[in-house]
């Protein structure tokens, strides 16, 4: 199982301790105990008891378990849990328009190509000239008496 849900997990079980016992005893005991034994022991995650929920410093798996559960237990309506319902497809469609738009397949590559268009620079050629065997020797000689 992947760290990032065991560590949902520990802060669903930190979260569910100040939650009022009526919410807590709607979910199955089954479910709590799968919490406790699957949760990363080693997340440190405090309940601060002054914040709301919304300004806990929680996860983003943490807070869709929280919405699951909601969904499943906490709503006391079909009105409200249809609510619910609506919202989860519409976030679900609106991260499928996002991730249509990110890899759109006319768009995947537009921006490599721009960016390897800017990275083009332009080189010059230059031309070597070899020196001629006076030149050589004229050097060697410089060479010689200033060097020395």
């Amino acid at each position: 199982m992947k760290s990032e849900t065991r560590v949902a997990y520990a802060e669903i079980e930190e979260i569910l301790r100040y939650m009022p016992k009526i919410y807590v005893d709607k979910i199955p005991t089954k479910l709590k105990e799968f919490f406790y034994q699957e949760k990363d022991e080693k997340h440190n995650f405090q309940y601060d008891s002054s914040k709301k929920l919304t300004n806990q410093n929680i996860t983003k798996k943490t807070r869709t378990l929280l919405a699951i559960l909601k969904l499943n237990y906490w709503c006391n309506s079909e009105d409200e849990r249809n609510k619910w319902k609506d919202k989860f497809v519409k976030n679900e469609e609106n991260h499928q328009k996002y991730l249509s738009e990110k890899y759109n397949k006319d768009n995947l590559f537009k921006k490599n190509i721009n960016d390897t268009q800017d990275n083009v620079q332009h080189i010059e050629l230059t031309e070597y000239k070899e020196k001629g065997i006076l030149a050589k020797i004229l050097d060697k000689i410089r060479q010689f008496f200033f060097n020395s």
